[in-house]
């Protein structure tokens, strides 16, 4: 008989079916550990042993154990049944002893299976306990597929021939069979992946969809996943059970770094797989201009008023500004030379400042043919300076704001020649 032993990874997902360690002093037959359908299962003797009794010493603690096992090779064996409904990749493990003085304890058993009572019994492994009054780890066991989300399953340990540990002669009846440690678990070789992984997006933005899959993607396959960071990031729920996961995500924040991380499980028919994807929500890249403005160079306004004296000289009336009407579009600047990797260029807010020749300054925001009011600029150099400003807060940096140079010159001097 071939045995198949099923090494464990820690990243595999285990869940205990069902457990017996007898942890009592005296202890009894009910198990002491499991999935709710088995919490009320017991360990029995089958063929015409001795009571079982559970004072005796075990592994830690306490056992089951019966006498009485003379004649039961084929007949008698200890027995265990558990429902396995939405659990798959069972093992077991289990430890046993046979007790007696003189060495004369039964020797040799296999591990059999039957799904229902109605089914056939089924041999998984055998082995031999060649020394008395030990005990006898047996081997983490792989049961069949068959015995995969099952709501009854039997197992037995029977007794195989009518040999004693010592190698010759008879089992007698006083000779005790012990079991310690009976262990079922769903061990599950079961993985889940977020894509993607990581990602950076903008305030306010939908989030690349984080699509989950698993190796085999079972239709059946359900997930749950939560998030951290939720007072600070909101729009996507702190939890759901949506595949991909999508929406969108605000900070409260905007200019600086917030993530939160998604902790996504993946379940399929009793095993459960865990991963991680994470979000991070920032923008702390400023608005820019694609293109500046050029300069603008006037004169001062038109003479409007002269005098006449005496001699018949001409004395004009000489401005020395030139007015800007409200209105005027010069200044205005075209918004498709606006840039920002978050902010759409109509969503930008433009700021704007003019620095008088001679100190004074008006500012305000928009186009500046929204400004309510003439602007009068004075006889030299001007400044229209001009920056942006996004939604999560950011400004064109002092180094990249283009400034106008607006540049109001003289009329040339008129004298009377005649």
């Amino acid at each position: 008989m071939v045995f198949v032993v099923t090494l464990c990874p820690e990243a595999w997902n285990q869940t205990t079916v069902v457990e017996w360690h007898f942890p009592n002093n005296p202890d009894d037959a009910i198990a002491d550990g499991g999935t709710p359908d088995n919490l009320g299962k017991v360990i029995t003797t089958q063929g015409g042993t001795g009571t079982v009794v559970f004072n005796q010493d075990g592994i830690a603690t306490r056992c089951a154990a019966a006498d009485q096992w003379d004649n039961g090779a084929n007949t008698k064996f200890w027995q265990i049944e558990f429902s396995s409904a939405g659990y798959v990749g069972l093992t077991i493990e289990a430890q046993l002893q046979s007790f007696t003085a003189g060495d004369f304890g039964p020797r040799d058993f296999s591990v059999d299976y039957k799904i229902g009572t109605s089914g056939a019994w089924i041999p998984i492994l055998s082995f031999a306990l060649s020394t008395g009054n030990h005990w006898f780890p047996m081997p983490l066991v792989n049961l069949p597929a068959a015995c995969n989300d099952q709501p009854s399953v039997f197992i037995r340990w029977i007794m195989t021939s009518n040999i004693p540990t010592q190698g010759s002669g008879m089992v007698p009846s006083n000779a005790f069979s012990r079991i310690d440690s009976i262990v079922v678990k769903s061990i599950c070789d079961m993985s889940v992946t977020a894509m993607p992984g990581s990602q950076t997006v903008c305030p306010g933005s939908l989030i690349t969809p984080i699509v989950l899959e698993t190796p085999n993607n079972n239709p059946g396959t359900t997930y749950n996943w939560v998030r951290n960071n939720t007072i600070n990031l909101t729009g996507i729920p702190a939890s759901g059970t949506v595949n991909p996961i999508a929406g969108v995500l605000n900070s409260t924040t905007p200019k600086f770094s917030q993530t939160t991380l998604f902790t996504i499980t993946a379940n399929d028919n009793g095993c459960s797989a865990i991963t991680t994807a994470s979000v991070t929500v920032v923008d702390n890249v400023p608005p820019l201009f694609t293109n500046y403005p050029n300069p603008v160079r006037w004169c001062v306004q038109d003479i409007v008023t002269a005098f006449w004296d005496w001699a018949g000289d001409i004395t004009p009336i000489r401005p020395d500004w030139y007015t800007f009407y409200a209105g005027g579009t010069t200044f205005d600047l075209d918004p498709s030379t606006f840039s920002d990797n978050c902010t759409s260029p109509a969503d930008l807010i433009l700021h704007w400042r003019i620095t008088l020749a001679g100190g004074a300054v008006i500012s305000g925001a928009g186009q500046i043919s929204q400004y309510p009011q003439n602007i009068i600029f004075p006889l030299g150099n001007s400044t229209v300076t001009y920056w942006l400003l996004d939604e999560s807060g950011n400004f064109t940096p002092l180094a990249n704001r283009p400034v106008v140079v607006v540049t109001v010159y003289p009329r040339p001097s008129i004298t009377r020649n005649f």
